[in-house]
């Protein structure tokens, strides 16, 4: 895993979109389209308004009721 930093190319923002395209192509995704989604490999964010999009997006779904099972913790 990439090190975090303030002054590093892979900064909070960048892992924190990241998670949030992680949840959207998998557990709160709502057709198999949005599952099949190639996710990027971290880069230095050019602007926050996709991360403020993906925030908002979880943030409905999660509003909205996810399935049950989608969020629970792995067994084990």
């Amino acid at each position: 895993m990439s090190q975090v930093s303030e002054n590093g190319p892979v900064g909070w923002e960048e892992v924190t979109e990241a998670g949030m395209v992680h949840l959207l192509c998998n557990q709160l995704a709502r057709s198999q389209q949005e599952k099949s989604v190639q996710l990027a490999p971290l880069t230095q964010a050019r602007n926050v308004q996709k991360l403020k999009k993906h925030i908002s997006i979880v943030l409905e779904r999660l509003l909205q009721g996810a399935p049950k099972n989608s969020l629970s913790a792995p067994p084990g």
